[in-house]
C-alpha cells in the first residue's frame, strides 16, 4: 500500500510528508498508525518534517502529532518541521508538532473549520454538529499552544479560512522563521520573543523598498483590471485570477510593511531596556538637592530596581532593602504593582497590537469606575418679536459609566532562560503582554457585549446605512455611508473593517473610473478611502446577511478607562515540573462609545 510518509537518514533523520494525509493508509489492514510509529520509533536523534500536503483525516493527523510531541519530549530528538509547499487543514495540525516551524518563502498555512459527510435524521444531523464543534476544539489546542493567540481569534481564523503566507504566519506565530532568509533570521512577533531582531535600519530601508515594489504592483493591477474588463464590467474567470493574486501581493506587502514598521517602533522603545540587563539590585545613587526632580513610590528608580530583581530571584524580596522598596507596590490580590515606567511602556506596546488603542480616546482612574456626563438633548435658538418671551430650551444631559472588567494572562519562562543575565525580561513582558492582551481588548472594544468585558462599539454606533445586497459593496453604499455621518465628525474621521471587505473595496471605481482605494505613499500613513484613513481589525464581521461590516466614524469619541496599577506576580510552584517559571498579569480596563451619533456603521442587505 502506498504510504503518504518516508523516512530517509540515519543520526539526523528526514520524514517527508507529502499528499494527503491517510491516502489508502489508515483504513488499510497492511498500514496503520502503528506501522508509522514503528517507522519513526525504529531510530533517534534530531528529525527534520518536511510537509507538502493539503490535508486529510483529522484523526490520523492529530496521532502524527502527538507521536512526533512524544518522539521530543521524550528526547530522542528535536523535531523541526519545514513546511516546502503547503500545509493546510489536517496537515497544519501536524506542521504545530515542531520545536520550531521553518517555512520556505512562498510556502502556505491553510486552517479551517473542520467537516464530515452525515447520513440520518435531524438527531443525527446534530449529532453531527456536536461532533464537529468538539473536534475544533481540539484542533485549537494545538494553534493555541504554538501560537499563544487567544481561542476566540483562532476560531475566528478558522471560520474565515484563513490562508497565511510565509511571513504572516511568522508573524502570527503558527511558525517560527523563513527558510533561506540572511543568518536563518527569524521575524514577526515570535522573533521578538526569540530576541533576534534585525537593526531598525534594515527594517526601514527594506520597507522602503517594498512600498515603492507595492506602488508598482498595485498601479499594475489597476491597469490590468481596466484592460481585462469586458462590457458588463466584469473580467473572465482566467483574468480574475491573475487580478486576484496581483492583489493578495499588494495585500502580503502591506502586512510586511506594517509589521516591519511595528518592530522598528517596538525597537526603538526597548532599546534602552534591551542594552541594560537587570542582572542584580544596585543602590540608588544619592543625589545633591538639586540635582534632578526627586521621585518616590512607583515612579523611583528604588522601586524598578526591586520590582525586576525579585522577578529574577525570589529569594531578593527577603533582602530588607528589597522588601521596603516593593512595600509601596504590594497589590491587594498578591504580586506586585508594576513600575510606573513599565506601565507606560505596556500601555505604549499595547497600541502596536491594538488598532482600537490608537484610534480612541484612553483615561486612566485610579478608582473602579468613571463617571462620563454626556450631552443627551442640545438646547436651541429662536426667532421672536420685540419684548416676545423668550422660550426656554436647555440641553439635558446624560451619563455613561465606565466599570474595570478584568484581564489576566499567564507568562512563562524556562529557569535557564530567566538565570541569564541578558535575557531581555523587561521587553519579553511587555512585549508578551502587548501580544495577548492586545487581541482580546480589540475583540471587546470591537465587539463586546459588556458582559464582564468592555460594550463594542459596534453595539452603540448608529447604522448609517443598509446595503442592498447581502454580500456585496457598491460605491453608492460607501458614498451613503460617508454622508450618513455628521460633518462635524468627518474631519478625524476613520474606517475600520476586516480584510475581506478590504478586497472588495479596492475594486471599486466612481463614475469618472477612479479606484476609491489609494495606497499609502508615505512612510507611517494608512491607505484611504475618500481621503479617510482604513484600519483592518480581524475582530470585524465579514460580509454575509444583516452583519455590520463597515464602520466609519470619529472613533475619539471611544473611551478607554484603564484603571491605574497593572500588576505581576511571580509563580513559583506551579509550573516546576517543566522546569519554568510563571508569571501572573492582571489588568482592568473598559471601554465605551461614549456618543455613539459619532460612529455610524454600513449594514449587510438580508
Amino acid at each position: 500500500m502506498k504510504k503518504f510518509w518516508d523516512f530517509a537518514g540515519a543520526g539526523e533523520r528526514t520524514l517527508y510528508l507529502n499528499g494527503p494525509i491517510a491516502e489508502n493508509t489508515w483504513f488499510g489492514d497492511e498500514i496503520t498508525p502503528a506501522a508509522f510509529k514503528a517507522d519513526l520509533d525504529s531510530g533517534a536523534g534530531d528529525l527534520t518534517v518536511w510537509i507538502n500536503s493539503e490535508g486529510g483525516d483529522v484523526f490520523a493527523a492529530a496521532r502524527i502529532y502527538t507521536m512526533l510531541r512524544e518522539y521530543s519530549q521524550s528526547g530522542k530528538g528535536r523535531v523541526t518541521v519545514k513546511i516546502e509547499g503547503v500545509a493546510a487543514s489536517a496537515a497544519s495540525v501536524v506542521a504545530m508538532a515542531g520545536d520550531q516551524t521553518l517555512m520556505s518563502p512562498v510556502s502556505y498555512i491553510i486552517i479551517h473549520n473542520p467537516m464530515t459527510g452525515a447520513f440520518g435524521d435531524s438527531e443525527d444531523m446534530l449529532r453531527a454538529k456536536e461532533m464537529l464543534d468538539e473536534i475544533k476544539e481540539g484542533i485549537i489546542n494545538a494553534y493555541e499552544a504554538k501560537t499563544g493567540l487567544s481561542r476566540t481569534k483562532v476560531s475566528h481564523m478558522m471560520d474565515a479560512e484563513k490562508c497565511m503566507n510565509a511571513y504572516e504566519a511568522v508573524d502570527l506565530g503558527f511558525a517560527d522563521g523563513i527558510l533561506y532568509s540572511d543568518d536563518n533570521i527569524l521575524l514577526g512577533s515570535k522573533a521578538t520573543k526569540k530576541f533576534n531582531i534585525l537593526a531598525g535600519g534594515v527594517f526601514m530601508s527594506t520597507a522602503m523598498e517594498l512600498k515603492e515594489k507595492r506602488t508598482q504592483t498595485w498601479n499594475a493591477a489597476k491597469a490590468f483590471f481596466a484592460s481585462k474588463q469586458g462590457a458588463d464590467g466584469l473580467l473572465s474567470a482566467e483574468d480574475t485570477l491573475v487580478y486576484d493574486k496581483m492583489e493578495a501581493d499588494v495585500n502580503a506587502m502591506s502586512e510586511v510593511i506594517d509589521r516591519m514598521e511595528r518592530q522598528e517602533i517596538l525597537d526603538q522603545k526597548f532599546s534602552t531596556i534591551l542594552n541594560t540587563p537587570v542582572n542584580a539590585y544596585q543602590q540608588p545613587v544619592v543625589k545633591k538637592i538639586g540635582d534632578s526632580v526627586a521621585v518616590s513610590g512607583r515612579a523611583s528608580d528604588e522601586y524598578r530596581r526591586a520590582f525586576w530583581a525579585t522577578f529574577r530571584n525570589p529569594k531578593s524580596e527577603h533582602d530588607p532593602v528589597i522588601y521596603n522598596a516593593l512595600s509601596i507596590g504590594t497589590e491587594t490580590e498578591g504580586g506586585y504593582l508594576v513600575p510606573n515606567e513599565f506601565e507606560r511602556t505596556l500601555i505604549s506596546a499595547l497600541e502596536d497590537f491594538n488598532i482600537m488603542r490608537r484610534l480612541a480616546r484612553t483615561v486612566s482612574t485610579a478608582s473602579g469606575e468613571l463617571q462620563v456626563p454626556v450631552v443627551a438633548t442640545r438646547g436651541t435658538a429662536a426667532w421672536i418679536e420685540e419684548a416676545e418671551l423668550i422660550p426656554e430650551s436647555d440641553g439635558s444631559f446624560g451619563q455613561v459609566t465606565l466599570k474595570a472588567h478584568k484581564m489576566a494572562t499567564v507568562l512563562k519562562v524556562s529557569h535557564e532562560l530567566l538565570s541569564d543575565a541578558a535575557f531581555p525580561l523587561e521587553s519579553f513582558v511587555a512585549n508578551d503582554f502587548a501580544r495577548r492582551l492586545g487581541a482580546l481588548e480589540e475583540e471587546a472594544f470591537i465587539s463586546g457585549d459588556g458582559d464582564k468585558k468592555p460594550m463594542g462599539v459596534l453595539n452603540d454606533a448608529i447604522v448609517g446605512h443598509t446595503a442592498a445586497s447581502p454580500t456585496a459593496i457598491t460605491f453608492d453604499d460607501v458614498i451613503k455611508l460617508f454622508y450618513s455621518l455628521r460633518t462635524p465628525y468627518r474631519g478625524q474621521a476613520a474606517f475600520v473593517t476586516n480584510e475581506q471587505t478590504v478586497m472588495a473595496l479596492r475594486k471599486l471605481k466612481d463614475e469618472s473610473g477612479q479606484y476609491l482605494w489609494m495606497p499609502s505613499l508615505t512612510e507611517g500613513t494608512p491607505q484611504t478611502i475618500l481621503g479617510r484613513p482604513v484600519y483592518v481589525s480581524v475582530f470585524m464581521p465579514t460580509m454575509e446577511a444583516d452583519a455590520k461590516t463597515l464602520l466609519f466614524g470619529d472613533f475619539s469619541y471611544y473611551w478607554i478607562a484603564d484603571r491605574q496599577g497593572r500588576s505581576f506576580e511571580r509563580l513559583n510552584e506551579l509550573f516546576s515540573m517543566t522546569d519554568q517559571i510563571g508569571f501572573k498579569a492582571t489588568q482592568r480596563v473598559d471601554g465605551r462609545l461614549i456618543l455613539p451619533e459619532a460612529v455610524k456603521v454600513l449594514q449587510m442587505g438580508s
